[in-house]
């Protein structure tokens, strides 16, 4: 049985016998399950936990429970009767009754008071900074309430709500405001305070931080009893030296007086306020300023351009200096003047030079530091020199600094004029200056100073590798250039090379050369020169280091002698290209000559050239032939140098050349033979329009032609050297028969009495071809 759980209630019903009966058996169930005295005792809380069995090592015995039966209604009908039930059944009630249950809605704020908007004016006096705010606080709920407002380091002078004093009481972040509202609307309240803090003064900067009242709307209005001086305000959403620009509806506070600076900033709810100026010094009174300067003048000169930047250091005295005037030649462009401190700067025309005059923001006395970048372009320095530029500060007692020269990897330049400066070993030069690779430093300590450079150009250093492979074809020419170049000392744009006349540039690129050689990027190319021999490649980018080039020439050839074996020889001029010798240090290379097996090529004029092994040829520049022009053969190979190259060929069409192999195969049927002879020609070097064979004549009529690409026909007339008792025929096909051709015919006779066959003899077509055959035992066959 399990746990039993008494529940109060207060409730009756008329079903009172039924709950009595109930109540009986709850009552003498929970006797029986009672555990003897020796059984463990109870857990705490007087209920025992669900699934928990009753354990007892004795027997239960029945007992038997008198209930006056007369006095049930006077017992049970009270009220705070007991009911009992499973624990279970509890457990599941009490959750069913939890879960019904719903928290009533709150209408209450969820804050006390709020602070909604703080203006503050800041008025910069001589020691102090005074800030004056007024601070809008709502407060949503009656009673009393605290509101914080920080301000800690700082003096506060007065506060009033309303026009009442205000309650402050001290907290551990600075002060707080104590307010009271009796009534539980909503209202909003007025506080005005007056605090102030001490300046912290640093050289050449006054600074001071509140931790103000923070609010979403946090307006600040800075006065400085100064003109023109630069406010910083930390950290500034938004800000304007302009009052003007306040938004239509906001209050306008009064403008800045004549002598004085106003800033207005919107900073948020920002935890702390820092306010930055840099204080104006009347220096001594009466006093011009003194001043000197430390320069560092950095000049870079590329071809055709010269840049200058110079910084100089001013050290100022006595007095403060509001418009610094510098000086430079009249044939320098002013780029850019710049300093954190600079408001503008103009140039104007003197007399020889240019003066550049710069207002400053705040008037400068102490340090000031003053960039100044220039330009020149000129195309006469090779002629006339560069002159490096002078940079002077004008109105300073002394000026010293360094000078120091870089020059373009592509020029190089020599000292023509020199006065008033001191060499100095590139690691005498201060910081960042000693990494950078100068190729001149020096030092002045007074102005003025002359340095004249003598630029010239650097030519590159340009070793040229070429292959060039030359294809003859009876109707055409192809040449192919690929020339590896190994680039030094200095970039090019270009490459120029010197190409014969009367060809047609087919293909000009860049082309990768083994593992170390790149491809060059080309942009364009054109032909120059009265006779378009010079060929000008122009390349997108500055090729240096080792670079690959492939240039494509073809002519065509209408040489009758190529085209048709006539027996007569052509003289044939290669023209060769090649890199300009004039724009490089050494070219040097390789010539291979491919012909197909129908021409034959006889150099007679090699000048400039060395007949060399085809491996030796193409042992430093990889061949490009790759599989093209597969009729082709390489049959010449020369190396050349420096001596411009001039190969002239005797060229001419060979005759063809057949040879012809002869398959005879007899096999004997009943009443017949059946004949198949079989011919194999091979045509070299020269086509041939058509085939002789000579047949029997008494089997012209019987002789089938098994070879459908080719037509057979009976010469007419027939030639004079056909044998008699044989007829010539001749095999055509839709074009010029050259290379292996396969030829099969076939006839029949009929066995009458026992004969000798008479095999079919093979002629020439004409007097110019040679036909080769012989007969033999193993070129007849027969079967039966």
């Amino acid at each position: 049985m399990g746990d039993r759980f008494f529940w109060q209630t207060g409730s009756t019903g008329p079903s009172w016998y039924l709950r009595v009966l109930c109540c009986w058996s709850a009552v003498a169930l929970s006797a029986v399950a009672q555990p003897p005295p020796d059984s463990d005792p109870v857990p705490p809380g007087g209920l025992a936990q669900p699934g928990a069995a009753a354990v007892s090592t004795r027997e239960l015995r029945e007992q038997t429970i008198y209930i006056p039966y007369s006095k049930l209604r006077g017992i049970f009908e009270k009220d705070g009767r007991g009911v009992f039930i499973p624990y279970e059944q509890f457990q599941q009630l009490w959750k069913k009754a939890r879960a019904g249950v719903t928290e009533p809605d709150s209408h209450e704020p969820p804050v006390e008071a709020l602070l909604t908007e703080v203006s503050n004016e800041a008025r910069v006096e001589e020691d102090v900074v005074r800030v004056q705010a007024t601070l809008k606080i709502e407060v949503l709920r009656a009673g009393w309430h605290s509101i914080p407002l920080r301000l800690k380091g700082a003096a506060l002078l007065s506060a009033r709500l309303g026009d009442a004093p205000a309650r402050i009481v001290m907290a551990k972040d600075g002060y707080q405001l104590l307010l009271e509202k009796p009534t539980p609307d909503a209202a909003q309240f007025l506080v005005e305070l007056v605090y102030a803090k001490a300046i912290r003064r640093s050289p050449g900067q006054n600074q001071v931080t509140f931790q103000a009242p923070q609010a979403p709307v946090n307006r600040w209005l800075i006065r400085v009893p100064q003109s023109g001086v630069k406010v910083n305000i930390q950290p500034m959403i938004a800000a304007s030296e302009t009052i003007s620009r306040l938004s239509q509806g906001d209050e306008q506070p009064p403008g800045p007086a004549a002598d004085e600076t106003a800033v207005l900033a919107f900073v948020g709810a920002a935890p702390e306020v820092q306010i930055s100026w840099t204080p104006r010094s009347e220096g001594a009174t009466g006093l011009a300023a003194l001043a000197s300067v430390q320069a560092q003048q950095q000049v870079t000169i590329n071809e055709g351009v010269m840049r200058t930047q110079a910084r100089l250091n001013y050290s100022i005295s006595r007095a403060e200096v509001e418009q610094l005037v510098i000086e430079v030649p009249r044939d320098q462009k002013v780029i850019n003047v710049f300093d954190a401190n600079v408001r503008q700067w103009q140039v104007q025309q003197a007399e020889g030079v240019q003066q550049v005059h710069v207002q400053l923001f705040q008037p400068a006395r102490g340090t000031q530091s003053l960039t100044i970048e220039l330009e020149q372009f000129s195309e006469q320095w090779a002629d006339q020199g560069a002159s490096i530029p002078v940079v002077r500060a004008v109105g300073v007692g002394r000026q010293q600094g360094l000078l120091v020269v870089r020059l373009s990897p592509a020029l190089r330049a020599e000292i023509s004029k020199r006065a008033g400066l001191l060499q100095l070993d590139k690691q005498e030069l201060p910081g960042a200056l000693k990494k950078i690779p100068w190729d001149f430093a020096y030092r002045y300590a007074t102005l003025p100073y002359e340095l004249v450079l003598q630029l010239q150009k650097i030519r590159p250093r340009i070793h040229a590798r070429q292959l060039i492979e030359v294809y003859l074809e009876p109707e055409q020419l192809t040449i192919d250039l690929l020339a590896m170049l190994d680039i030094q000392r200095a970039g090019v744009f270009q490459i120029e090379l010197d190409v014969p006349s009367g060809y047609e540039i087919r293909q000009v690129r860049g082309q990768q050369v083994g593992k170390e050689a790149t491809a060059v990027v080309v942009d364009s190319h054109h032909a120059t020169g009265a006779d378009g021999t010079r060929l000008v490649v122009n390349l997108g980018g500055k090729a240096q280091g080792k670079v690959g080039l492939f240039v494509r020439l073809q002519k065509r050839l209408e040489d009758p002698n190529l085209v048709t074996p006539t027996g007569n020889t052509s003289p044939l001029t290669v023209g060769l290209p090649r890199v300009a010798a004039d724009r490089v240090e050494r070219v040097s290379g390789a010539v291979i000559v491919y012909a197909p097996e129908s021409l034959r090529a006889t150099p007679t004029q090699a000048e400039g050239l060395q007949t060399i092994s085809f491996k030796d040829a193409r042992a430093e520049v990889e061949s490009q032939r790759k599989g093209r022009f597969p009729t082709t053969r390489p049959i010449l190979a020369y190396a050349h140098s420096e001596q411009p190259p001039n190969l002239v060929l005797s060229t001419e069409r060979r005759r063809p050349q057949i040879t012809v192999r002869q398959l005879l195969a007899a096999r004997i049927e009943t009443g017949y033979v059946d004949y198949r002879a079989t011919f194999f020609f091979d045509v070299l070097y020269s086509g041939v329009s058509a085939l002789r064979i000579d047949v029997p004549q008494a089997l012209e009529t019987e002789i089938r032609n098994r070879t459908s690409a080719l037509n057979e026909q009976r010469i007419e007339p027939q030639p004079e050297d056909v044998l008699e008792g044989y007829v010539a025929m001749s095999f055509t096909g839709e074009i010029e028969l050259l290379g292996e051709i396969k030829l099969e015919l076939n006839w029949q006779e009929k066995i009458l009495r026992e004969r000798r066959s008479t095999v079919p003899w093979v002629v020439p077509t004409s007097r110019r071809d040679r036909a080769c055959w012989s007969a033999t035992p193993n070129c007849c066959r027969a079967s039966s």
